[in-house]
């Protein structure tokens, strides 16, 4: 079956082998508990992992958004100020804290059910890994042919395998088409979701689980776009416990972290290359790129995921 697009013959002609740099594998136990996850995360600069059951089979993935629906599960509502609590609310606070932190992971995994589990291998084209990463998978574990666990690869290894030589022959041709021209803008699943700066941590964790994704728009009161909230930014209200859920998430942001109150932007009349994209998200180590309008208004996202949906879908040219 011919590949869609330059993009796509690219990735189809190289094996997930090239895209492993990793010399350990990077994995989690299955009663390892969510704050072992967030360490690991924290220190390796990764945003998910393969959860391995007692006999090494891969039970599935883990993420911070999989932590998200965890968290929900098990907190209390509402969730009390933590200056205004009664001693009973402080009490319930601080249990639900313990509860986040040491909840196994083989009650979290896969809780989002965004981490499609497929076995992939070490000769396998890179363009299958992109298929996954374009379902949502972040990173995904590579088999041996006696089907043991021998590396993992990640959604961004293949972003940066795309960027390289990105301007180079049919490639070069594709990766200048802009993004409107793509169909990378007015994606219906990808519906921004804002909240204001001015609400609670815990009022933006719902907002991030009511739409369904990974991240949402801080706006201002004129619903300039002011910050980007991800679940991975939600590690301090797991490592630190409390009282981080009734901060607002300005402030939550500005203490634990800032890098997300200056959100990386291209603009809503979509004459931005597709290569641009790439570039911003390579570049600058992100996940996503807001669409703003002229007014600053957030009206559209793209995400590493987007990317990778585009190269396995789209045909081009027609």
């Amino acid at each position: 079956m011919p590949s869609p697009n330059a993009v796509h013959a690219k990735l189809h002609s190289m094996s997930l082998a090239t895209l492993s740099a990793k010399s350990h594998i990077l994995s989690l136990k299955a009663t390892q508990t969510v704050e072992e996850a967030v360490d690991l995360f924290a220190k390796e600069k990764i945003h998910s992992a393969p959860v391995m059951g007692k006999d090494g089979e891969v039970l599935g993935y883990v993420d911070m958004l999989d932590i998200v629906w965890s968290i929900m599960k098990c907190a209390p509502s509402p969730v009390p100020d933590w200056n205004t609590a009664s001693k009973s609310d402080l009490a319930a606070l601080k249990m639900f804290g313990r509860a986040i932190a040491w909840e196994e992971l083989a009650n979290v995994v896969n809780a989002s059910g965004r981490e499609p589990l497929d076995q992939l291998f070490e000769k396998d084209p890179a363009s299958r890994a992109a298929a996954l990463f374009g379902q949502g998978a972040l990173r995904v574990p590579i088999f041996d042919h006696s089907f043991n666990v021998v590396n993992t690869v990640s959604q961004s290894a293949v972003l940066a395998a795309i960027h390289k030589d990105i301007e180079v022959g049919d490639v070069g041709h594709f990766s200048a088409v802009s993004i409107k021209e793509l169909g990378l803008l007015g994606n219906a699943a990808n519906k921004v979701a804002t909240v204001n700066k001015k609400e609670s941590v815990f009022k933006v964790i719902q907002a991030l689980k009511a739409a369904d994704v990974h991240a949402i728009a801080v706006v201002d009161d004129a619903g300039v776009l002011v910050g980007n909230f991800s679940a991975t930014d939600l590690a301090s209200v797991v490592k630190e416990r409390l009282p981080h859920l009734t901060d607002s998430i300005e402030h939550y942001l500005t203490e634990h972290s800032a890098g997300s109150l200056k959100p990386v932007t291209v603009q809503a009349d979509g004459n931005t290359s597709f290569r641009e994209v790439v570039h911003i998200l390579v570049e600058h180590h992100i996940s996503r790129v807001w669409v703003v309008n002229a007014d600053g208004k957030p009206v559209d996202v793209i995400s590493g995921t987007d990317i990778c949906r585009l190269v396995n879908t789209r045909t081009y040219p027609n």
